[in-house]
């Protein structure tokens, strides 16, 4: 058995018991603060899918997890959606009807830099993950992406943000 099988069952194992955040080392203090302090906003996941089951389960799934999550089935509705909402990671589908999740992670960047974009998808789209990675998405995963590798992606992109 791999080193890294006993640290991805140790990682499952802390993200059901509320991890926020998975921090790289080494980190300073500042980072530290930050991101406690950002923890204790109890921001939520967005999850956008334009397949309204498809966003569900995956917000059930995250859910059972300990994460704190919503879930909206079109692009513009998930930009209306983090004007008012302590949103800090938005999962969005790349490929969507009306606004692309490319152009989401877009328009976010430009709204609310503070959130952190993970991009999911079905489809290899070079052209659209390409943007997506340009405008600052942290990952880009193949669908169907399992709760807990997408909770590790979710702890790991919280870790990073406020090394901003």
């Amino acid at each position: 058995m791999s080193g890294r099988a006993p640290a991805l069952a140790h990682l499952r194992k802390v993200l059901r018991n509320g991890v926020f955040a998975v921090l790289p080392k080494p980190f300073d203090v500042g980072h530290l603060s930050r991101t406690v302090r950002r923890a204790l906003r109890r921001p939520a996941v967005l999850v956008v899918d334009d397949h309204e089951d498809q966003a569900r389960s995956t917000a059930e799934a995250l859910r059972a997890i300990g994460l704190r999550v919503e879930s909206i089935s079109d692009g513009a509705g998930a930009l209306r959606a983090i004007e008012d909402r302590p949103i800090d990671i938005c999962i969005v589908d790349l490929v969507m009807p009306g606004m692309s999740g490319a152009e989401v992670v877009e328009r976010l960047r430009r709204s609310r830099s503070d959130i952190t974009a993970i991009v999911v998808s079905d489809y290899v789209v070079p052209e659209l993950m390409q943007r997506a990675a340009a405008n600052g998405a942290f990952a880009c995963l193949c669908k169907p992406v399992a709760a807990d590798e997408l909770a590790q992606v979710v702890a790991e992109a919280r870790g990073r943000a406020d090394m901003r």
